[in-house]
Parts: C-alpha cells; structure tokens; sequence
C-alpha cells in the first residue's frame, strides 16, 4: 500500500459493509455464549499486551508515521490512515467507554449517550505515551470486569453497526476489538 500523505478515505462513521456487520454480530454473540467471562478477559488482555509490546519496538517517530494499509474487516475506510500510536490511542478511547457502560447494563442501569463510531476515533498527534494510558486502562477494565458477576445480566445497549448487546456481549466485543487492532498495527508495522 501507499504512504501517501492525503488518501481520499471515507468519512469516519460511514460505517463498514452490511455483511461485515452481520459477521461481526455473529462473532460476537457466539464468542459471549461460547466463552466464559474469565476466557474473554485473558484473551482481550493477551490482544492489548501484544499490541502494546509491538508498538514499544518502534522508535517514536516511527509510532507517530501515519500509513496507509489495506482495510481489514470490521474496520471503517477512514481508520486504515492511521500510526501505530494512533491505533493505540483508539483503544484506549474504546475501552475506557465499555469500561463505562459495563457496570450500568450489569447494574439495570441505562446508558445515556447515543455511540457515534465517529467518536471514538484518534487524533493524528497521538504519541508514545498511549502505550502506558493503555496498559493502565486495561488493568482497570480487567479488575473492573473481575469483580461483576454474570454479564449476561442486566439489560441491552445498542451498538451502531450490530445492535442490541448485553453486557457480556459488549465485553466479548472488547476482546475481539482488541484483536482486530492489534492485526492493524501488525499490518502498520509491515508497511513502515
């Protein structure tokens, strides 16, 4: 792929396509009712530990060199643009919001504010210092996660590509996330 500086990308938020959407729904709910909480947490740990070590391996300029990469499933045009740190960066913003809306479906509690993907989304100055917010960001997740009970519990919040979720299935998404973006930063790493 390129490294052009200004690729003309989709929008953040257009979304990705319909059966991608349903493939991701799918995985989702099977991976919540096919593993149990503790699997799901050791494995959304293993992603963010591998993500994080292979980005420590790069000097900072090399973290901060934004490349274009060819799109993986599940991820949007616009976030293919995007440095090693920035991809980071994008994972500690999406694990603090789970973080957050976990307790309250567990809890029957509703969440107030609306996803919008185009939110969630890095900003090019994203630095080194991403590595060490997302290594604390994924210990409170998995001491926060530890101490709830059964996330099947509670009731549903709505993700913007794949509908309704429970808790548990919004924590099984955390996992999966977590993997798709540390093959983004694999396929990063590759382009540099």
């Amino acid at each position: 792929m390129s490294k052009t500086d200004n690729p003309k990308l989709a929008p953040p938020g257009a979304g990705i396509p319909w059966h991608e959407r349903q493939l991701l729904g799918a995985a989702v709910r099977m991976a919540a009712s096919l593993y149990t909480k503790d699997r799901l947490t050791d494995l959304f740990r293993q992603e963010a530990e591998q993500a994080i070590a292979l980005a420590r391996g790069l000097d900072e300029a090399q973290g901060r060199r934004r490349v274009l990469v060819r799109r993986l499933p599940g991820i949007e045009d616009s976030s293919r643009h995007w440095s090693v740190y920035m991809t980071i960066e994008h994972l500690v913003i999406v694990t603090s919001a789970i973080a957050a809306t976990l307790p309250r479906l567990y809890s029957g509690l509703d969440v107030v504010t609306e996803v919008r993907v185009a939110d969630f989304k890095p900003v090019p100055e994203a630095g080194p210092e991403q590595l060490d917010d997302l290594a604390r960001v994924v210990d409170r997740y998995t001491d926060m996660v530890e101490k709830l009970g059964n996330l099947h519990a509670g009731i549903r919040f709505p993700h913007p590509w794949i509908g309704e979720l429970s808790a548990a299935q919004w924590h099984a998404l955390a996992a999966l996330h977590n993997g798709l973006h540390r093959r983004q930063v694999q396929r990063i790493l590759r382009a540099l």
